[in-house]
């Protein structure tokens, strides 16, 4: 299946409009992106456009696709956009509300918004493919990230996913995240351990 999910920012980064899942079972309560299904034929920018406006109540024009999920079957193409948070509002059972960004950390959210929030708001304007994988046991989760280049040369910038301090500068196998200590390995795509 493949699907859309969209983060809509305030200009100035502090805000963000998130849904309240109630469906599917293993999301509900947890506040998630918004988004859907791509319809057959429909291209994701489209499907974006057109959920977004289902749920929120807005149309949003300017989406940017920064990631790409693959688990299992499934395709998750990534958007953020930036404008006017003030209008949106709730079109179906599942709540739409503004979030400040700094305190989700207080809410109960999807555990990946812990980093395709921050990976959203990237100003290095990167696009990442991310291959979410089973849990190695039950504390542990294993993320990949492959990074592109942008068209001026620059990388995106990698974070440690367990504090999200910046890696760009940690190449080396087997390395530690400076900040938080957690082990990092690069294989050509970044894959860090939390």
């Amino acid at each position: 299946m493949k699907y859309v999910l969209g983060f809509y920012f305030s200009e100035d980064k502090t805000q963000v409009a998130l849904i309240r899942k109630n469906k599917p079972i293993w999301q509900k309560n947890h506040l998630n992106g918004i988004g859907g299904k791509i319809e057959p034929n429909e291209h994701a920018n489209d499907a974006m456009v057109r959920e977004f406006k289902e749920e929120a109540g807005i149309e949003v024009l300017n989406w940017r696709k920064f990631c790409t999920l693959f688990h299992f079957k499934n395709v998750v193409n990534c958007y953020v956009a930036f404008g006017n948070l003030e209008n949106i509002k709730s079109l179906t059972d599942e709540e739409v509300s503004i979030f400040n960004v700094n305190q989700l950390n207080n809410e109960i959210i999807m555990p990946n918004l812990l980093w395709l929030i921050p990976l959203a708001l990237d100003s290095d304007e990167i696009t990442a493919q991310i291959f979410d994988k089973s849990k190695i046991s039950n504390e542990e989760k294993t993320y990949k990230i492959v990074v592109s280049v942008c068209d001026q040369g620059h990388y995106g910038s990698t974070h440690c996913g367990n504090c999200w301090a910046d890696l760009e500068k940690v190449t080396l196998i087997d390395s530690r995240c400076p900040k938080c200590g957690v082990l990092l390995k690069y294989e050509g795509i970044l894959k860090w351990t939390q």
